[in-house]
């Protein structure tokens, strides 16, 4: 029997698996400045609204009248696993290190958007002023992100070298934050992560667990073996078959977590035949939804029916006007002026979800039916990423993921124009959409900017860059003494309110 102190969970393994668990790192090793409030499995997937967010580095926020300027007040009292105290200052220089870095960090800030390091100004030891390059009252929502963790300074900085000025090397391998637990031992050999909890954590009563052991396992049968074995007490990523089967098995559970990931059919707007509207329509108009979402995904998924997700305020489902209707999209190849077949590849990495399998034949054999002949091309992860990146593909199946629960911020992500480089994975621009971005920053309350995050939906619905599949759950099984598991509005696991009964 696993020890009562010890929290011991199976997660899906990668090419390099500490990347991987950095995912959750965001709620052990790096406490946010931010949080939205956890959700537990009885509670309804609700949108992200600011009154959902919480301070955890922050005691408090306020802003300017003009919605320029943020003043952030650091949480006195917090220690690093190091034994090193939070102040402002370490909060500058994570975002100075995320702007610094030509990574996803300084994509997230500069869409906040913070321009640079000189926009952040520490006044004090727990006073620190954040002037934005525009208005934005959804600023808040970007102090929640994971691209930006808050990092012990004290500590980084004496891995520092004059080639490596933000500690990228040891941070690599190591971690240094804030939060409930700190790395005790990485194997990379055997991928596991040992967390031991943080003694200086300054939260009471967290965390419940005093280690968490994550052990990366390829195989999504194997993770749910080793908890029926009783090796572990969590698996996490299972598949569906296995998650549907787990519920017949005495002293399991499932627990059904809703994501933030949206399951998306880009389509490459800048390619033909891509390029035209009325192809990209009959895409939308010849995909068999209910029978993915029923007979693939057996009912574990969300609808997606926006291009935004189902986590975001102002989130609406009022646009999307596709079903599965071949009349129609046949109708639409013919009015495109498709005469002949087109022949496309479709690019997929099963391993992200293990439904993506059964999903590219039923999207192969249905774009079939309206003249389209797909090659299914299964990719690694970094391939995948690296042509989706470099736009160099015709379809591509895509769990997508964002950090930032926020409208705006997926509108810019997904849908912004060319100056945010590989973000705009299938190359759609729409000048209507840039002039809707750009003045939903200037409002000053979240219903005034649910006006324009409406419109934003219903122009890109209309336009079809891609297909809306669905939203996908994560699917975890647990031992019935598991207790408290509760994550965040991006469906993120928040392990130190976890424990278990004798």
């Amino acid at each position: 029997m696993l020890p009562q102190n010890e929290l011991h969970v199976a997660v899906r393994a990668t090419r390099s698996f500490f990347y991987n668990i950095y995912d959750d790192l965001g709620f052990l090793v790096y406490d946010p400045l931010l949080r939205y409030r956890p959700r537990q499995p009885e509670q309804a997937h609700l949108p992200a609204s600011l009154s959902d967010l919480e301070p955890r580095l922050l005691q408090s926020y306020d802003a300017s009248d003009d919605g320029y300027l943020y003043r952030l007040h650091v949480r006195p009292g917090v220690v690093s696993g190091y034994g090193n105290a939070l102040t402002a200052e370490d909060v500058k220089w994570s975002w100075d290190r995320a702007l610094g870095l030509r990574r996803q960090g300084r994509f997230t800030a500069r869409v906040a958007p913070v321009k640079n390091e000189e926009s952040i100004v520490v006044r004090d030891k727990y006073l620190l002023e954040m002037t934005l390059e525009k208005p934005n009252i959804g600023f808040p929502h970007f102090l929640t992100s994971k691209y930006i963790p808050i990092i012990d300074s004290t500590e980084a900085r004496r891995h520092v070298t004059g080639d490596d000025p933000w500690a990228e090397a040891w941070l690599n391998a190591h971690a240094a934050g804030f939060g409930p637990f700190r790395i005790d031992s990485y194997d990379s050999n055997a991928d596991v992560v040992t967390y031991a909890a943080n003694e200086h954590y300054w939260e009471t009563g967290s965390p419940r667990i005093k280690r968490l052991i994550m052990r990366g396992v390829a195989s999504p049968t194997e993770r749910l073996d080793m908890l029926r074995r009783g090796d572990v007490d969590i698996a996490t990523s299972l598949a569906v078959d296995d998650f549907v089967g787990l519920q017949k098995i005495p002293g399991l559970k499932g627990v059904r977590v809703p994501g933030h990931d949206p399951l998306l059919l880009q389509m490459n707007c800048l390619r033909k035949p891509w390029d035209d509207r009325r192809v990209r329509q009959a895409v939308s108009y010849a995909i068999p939804y209910d029978r993915i979402m029923n007979d693939v995904w057996k009912g574990t998924a969300r609808p997606l029916e926006s291009p935004f997700v189902d986590s975001c305020y102002g989130y609406t489902r009022a646009y999307f006007k596709y079903e599965l209707n071949l009349p129609k999209a046949r109708a639409l190849m013919q009015e495109a002026g498709v005469t002949s077949p087109i022949r496309c590849r479709l690019l997929v990495h099963a391993a992200l979800a293990p439904q993506l399998t059964a999903t590219a034949p039923v999207i192969r054999d249905a774009l079939a039916q309206i003249g389209i002949e797909v090659e299914i091309a299964p990719v690694s992860d970094y391939d995948l990423r690296t042509t989706g990146f470099s736009h160099d593909f015709d379809l591509l199946l895509d769990p997508h993921i964002h950090m930032v629960p926020d409208g705006y911020y997926i509108s810019v992500c997904d849908y912004g124009d060319s100056k945010w480089g590989i973000e705009n994975v299938n190359q759609y621009y729409n000048e209507a959409v840039f002039k809707l971005q750009a003045e939903c920053l200037q409002v000053r309350t979240e219903a005034e900017r649910e006006t324009y995050l409406h419109r934003m939906q219903e122009i890109i619905m209309d336009d079809a860059p891609q297909a809306y599949l669905l939203m996908i759950n994560t699917l975890m099984g647990a031992r019935d003494t598991v207790r408290g598991l509760a994550w965040d509005a991006n469906g993120r696991m928040q392990y130190h309110q976890t424990h278990k009964l004798a």
